[in-house]
């Protein structure tokens, strides 16, 4: 009795140490013969979508062939106790009404005896745990039932405990990879500023292989971007702003900063997403530059057009002369106005645009 509490001791320092499923899927198998001295185990999960039972790890000649094998709901001893969620001893294999020779079948092993459990956690069925043929008796008995279901809800907290992490990790890299792939560059920094993770644009824009542990402001300010003492300090939770490289050919970032806070609003740390926008400023600037020209370029003529026109008008005229005299002049007033519209425009959309703010008399 004392050995079988030792060995339960054991297996859960085993279990719990081992988070890799394939891995602890076998441990599970070894150490289920141990604790009820059995021939073999085998070990069967529900397959979440179908309610089936699969062979997860099998071992032998036939190991490939036996995985194949997919018990139906209810199906055979281990489906019965899946299905009624109890555990079984049978004491004869082969006169059991619920038994299937499959597996048998398949590896060539000859199953006398079972004794089977399911897997439970939170009072959900993850799956079955058998132990096959009894070493030295004829077959298994109640005594050897508590140890059996103690280790089985062992085996399958520590299942669970895998599987979440086994989910972690692909949702880590599915991350990673997605964090890895963006275009913009991003750097993640302690709230002091202090870099603690970037991605692989981060490093194209800084040339450099190893960034971490630096100063964010120092890095930029060492590359050539001038940079605020005060980058840090703002009001909310994000804060949008350019950053212009100092010296060398021109070249603007767009920067979007992002507080990281954790309890009580306390500030963590920082997200920076830079993009490079220098094509967009160019085109920017090109777009303005080429609506001013124009608008200028046309308010010259326009000019003497506007200017003779009134004098034209006084002459002695023909009726058709005159007519012809005034849709010019209308005309040409609203091609003024349509120029105007287009300065203004060019105007409206600079950034060095400032109001001038004065009292009037209403």
């Amino acid at each position: 009795m004392d050995n079988k509490f030792l060995l339960l001791l054991d297996a859960n320092r085993i279990l719990t140490s081992t988070l890799d499923i394939n891995k602890l899927l076998t441990v599970i198998m070894e150490l289920a013969q141990k604790v009820v001295n059995a021939e073999s185990s085998s070990l069967l999960l529900i397959d979440e979508n179908t309610g089936e039972l699969y062979f997860d790890v099998t071992t032998g000649v036939a190991a490939d062939e036996v995985k194949r094998i997919r018990l139906k709901p209810g199906e055979g001893i281990a489906g019965w106790c899946a299905a009624h969620n109890r555990s079984l001893i049978v004491e004869d294999a082969a006169k059991d009404t619920r038994w299937t020779g499959r597996a048998d079948d398949k590896s060539g092993f000859q199953t006398k005896s079972i004794i089977c459990t399911p897997l439970r956690y939170k009072g959900r069925v993850l799956g079955v745990i058998e132990g096959i043929n009894s070493v030295g008796r004829e077959f298994f008995t109640d005594d050897d039932l508590p140890f059996f279901e103690a280790f089985a809800n062992q085996a399958a907290v520590a299942l669970e405990n895998a599987r979440l992490f086994m989910k972690l990790i692909q949702e880590k890299e599915k991350i990673s990879a997605a964090f890895d792939g963006m275009s913009e560059s991003v750097f993640v920094t302690d709230k002091n500023g202090t870099i603690t993770q970037a991605n692989k644009s981060a490093f194209n824009l800084t040339n450099s292989e190893n960034i971490t542990g630096l100063l964010l402001s120092k890095m930029l300010d060492d590359i050539g971007f001038e940079i605020s003492d005060q980058f840090l300090n703002f009001d909310g939770k994000t804060k949008i702003s350019e950053i212009v490289k100092k010296t060398g050919p021109q070249i603007f970032l767009n920067c979007v900063v992002t507080k990281i806070t954790g309890r009580d609003e306390e500030i963590d740390g920082y997200i920076f997403v830079i993009r490079d926008v220098t094509s967009d400023k160019k085109e920017e600037l090109l777009k303005r530059t080429f609506l001013s020209l124009i608008s200028h370029k046309l308010k010259t003529p326009l000019v003497s057009i506007v200017g003779y026109l009134p004098m034209l008008a006084e002459e002695k005229l023909t009726p058709n002369q005159q007519k012809a005299i005034s849709v010019m002049q209308s005309q040409s007033e609203r091609l003024v106005e349509l120029v105007e519209n287009l300065l203004r425009f060019t105007v409206i959309e600079s950034e060095t645009l400032e109001l001038k703010k004065e009292k009037v008399r209403v």
